[in-house]
């Protein structure tokens, strides 16, 4: 179930809901990406990502966590998840919501959120390319990839992309079926592409346009 939350700052499920990753919460991005992705990122390198235009980050956070007096800057994602946390894709009715930033009060009361997953892409010209995306282990099947997926996709069609890319370790079975659930098809493989082991790479991609 989806509710509106009580800063109308988005649309958010009974577990979790989605925003855009800010300079606050890139310590716990850096934890689970520590815990899940053997060829994970420095916490300077994540923080690096907010400084370009091209590369766009959402984390999923902790619909339970209660923010007193939330005044920030950016906007909130307004992404439905149903009973069973899918999300579907924002139309017209879930644009963003832009944060009202000219009442500041109790600025100084934001309580964070928990971060249970995160995701990222990098847009160059007409492709967009996954980066990395991750969840909890505690927080798995609970369909939360599958709405950061889905997020992304929505902002790489936003910005006019043509196509999406991605890599995905060749043992990775549970992420291969979560990308071909979302059209991803296989386009090639890299070989030795992965250290911590050594593995191939499966690059898969999606037709946008």
């Amino acid at each position: 179930m989806f509710e509106k939350d009580s800063n109308n700052s988005g649309v958010m499920c009974d577990l979790f809901k989605l925003i855009p990753l800010t300079l606050e919460y890139c310590e716990q991005v850096y934890e689970i990406a520590r815990e899940c992705l053997p060829e994970h990122w420095s916490l300077d390198g994540i923080r690096d990502v907010l400084k370009y235009d091209n590369n766009i980050y959402y984390v999923a956070v902790l619909s339970q966590d209660k923010i007193y007096h939330e005044k920030v800057s950016g906007n909130y994602a307004c992404v439905k998840v149903d009973e069973f946390g899918k999300a579907d894709e924002p139309g017209k009715d879930d644009e963003p919501v832009k944060v009202d930033e000219s009442d500041k009060a109790g600025i100084m009361n934001i309580k964070l959120k928990t971060v249970i997953g995160f995701g990222g892409i990098m847009i160059v010209a007409d492709e967009a390319e996954l980066l990395n995306i991750a969840v909890t282990e505690k927080y798995r099947g609970m369909n939360i990839a599958s709405a950061l997926m889905d997020r992304l996709i929505y902002e790489a069609k936003a910005k006019a992309c043509a196509r999406m890319l991605l890599e995905v370790r060749h043992s990775n079975e549970v992420a291969q079926r979560l990308y071909k659930k979302k059209r991803f098809d296989e386009l090639g493989v890299r070989k030795n592409y992965y250290d911590n082991p050594t593995e191939d790479a499966i690059i898969m991609e999606r037709k946008l346009l």
